[in-house]
């Protein structure tokens, strides 16, 4: 009996290392069996498991998943004049917001980058293993093709420590989904990995797949329909209002190491610039400042409760938005913590770029290389 696949929640919300291990379509008992993908005659969930070799068994997707620094890539401002909100709010809502319902999203391919660095500069935990330096490089990529019945996603972060000692770790995770169609089967694939590079023989890796058979291509559609809300920036019901969202959101996720009680009444500066381009781009820039004291803090280290005293806050925030889908948005946040004698304490930065192309490529795995199974738990050692 044909099942229906559960991949539309990973459309929906790119899924993150502790829930790819948990969220995966069971293959129906009768997919086991004889298979003529990628030259495979007979399933590899028939054979002896392969022996547990760290990262041998983490057969990768996409071959090419590594971090790439897309904050690299230069962004080029075309020329414009600077309008009101009220002028970017009418464009947005007639020029973008009015598209959704009308121009379909038949492909896209949305990519996010974040890197984050925090520098404890005095070491009050007493203890010499406590974290000094920390640099996080994250990356999640979505891609769908509707029409190709396709679509995949990934996450892949490194985390680097320095402790006061002079110890360094390097912890990866890396998870990636694919979910295709193909001559009436729903394929899904999923490979996994957690490890940090001192001990590998300790870490999570795993690589297999499963199918469910019995699909027309009319069956198969729903699953890779593309919801446009989803993917453009004035979204929401907030319209252009959003960078407003976006704002207060990278605000509340700007430290690692303090959460305020209360974000939305804490007195922060925030300016907006709204440009009108000559290709019809709409380009929005916000600058955000805030100083909150400790008392405004419902979460500090144990270890500051007596000497700090502020944390002064700032960010530089710019979405470009070329029509109704495609747009970059980048913003940079900083936040510098003083105890009560005015010593920094810590001092932390976040830069991040969300990217969404209306074009996306397809590839396909060999399936030999991933075993066949409706549970990975006999593949993990």
């Amino acid at each position: 009996m044909k099942r229906t696949v559960k991949f539309i929640p990973l459309l929906l919300v790119m899924f993150t290392a502790s829930s790819c291990r948990l969220v995966y379509a069971k293959a129906s008992t009768s997919a086991i069996g004889k298979s003529g993908v990628g030259g495979n005659e007979e399933s590899l969930y028939s054979k002896s498991p392969r022996p547990y070799n760290g990262l041998d068994l983490f057969v990768p997707i996409d071959k090419s998943y590594q971090f790439r620094n897309a904050l690299e890539d230069p962004i080029e401002l075309p020329d414009g004049e600077d309008v009101d909100y009220g002028t970017a709010k009418d464009f947005v809502d007639n020029n973008y917001l009015a598209h959704l319902e009308t121009d379909p999203l038949p492909e896209f391919t949305l990519t996010e980058t974040r890197i984050e660095e925090a520098h404890i500069i005095e070491n009050h935990e007493g203890n010499a293993s406590a974290p000094r330096d920390i640099y996080i490089e994250w990356q999640g990529v979505r891609k769908v093709h509707s029409e190709s019945l396709w679509a995949y996603s990934r996450t892949v972060q490194k985390t680097t420590t320095y402790n006061f000692s002079g110890d360094e770790s390097i912890h990866h995770v890396v998870g990636e989904h694919l979910c295709y169609f193909k001559g009436g089967t729903v394929y899904n694939v999923y490979t996994y990995c957690d490890y940090d590079e001192s001990n590998e023989a300790v870490g999570t890796f795993y690589s297999y797949f499963n199918r469910d058979e019995g699909y027309s291509e009319k069956d198969a559609e729903p699953l890779f329909a593309i919801n446009a809300n989803d993917c453009v920036y004035f979204t929401g019901g907030l319209g252009v209002n959003a960078v407003d969202e976006k704002v207060m959101a990278n605000f509340q996720e700007s430290s690692l190491f303090y959460k305020a009680g209360d974000y939305y009444h804490l007195d922060r500066v925030t300016t907006l610039n709204y440009v009108r381009c000559q290709n019809g781009w709409l380009i929005v820039g916000a600058h955000d400042n805030c100083i909150y004291t400790k008392n405004d803090l419902k979460y500090i280290p144990e270890s500051e409760e007596s000497i700090l005293d502020s944390v002064e806050y700032h960010q530089d925030h710019v979405v470009i938005a070329s029509d109704c889908f495609a747009f970059t948005n980048d913003y940079e946040t900083t936040s510098t913590s003083r105890a009560t004698s005015g010593n920094v304490l810590r001092k932390e930065t976040k830069c991040g770029r969300t990217s969404l192309a209306v074009t996306c490529g397809t590839f396909y795995p060999d399936l030999v290389e991933y075993a066949e199974a409706d549970d990975p738990s006999g593949l993990i050692r």
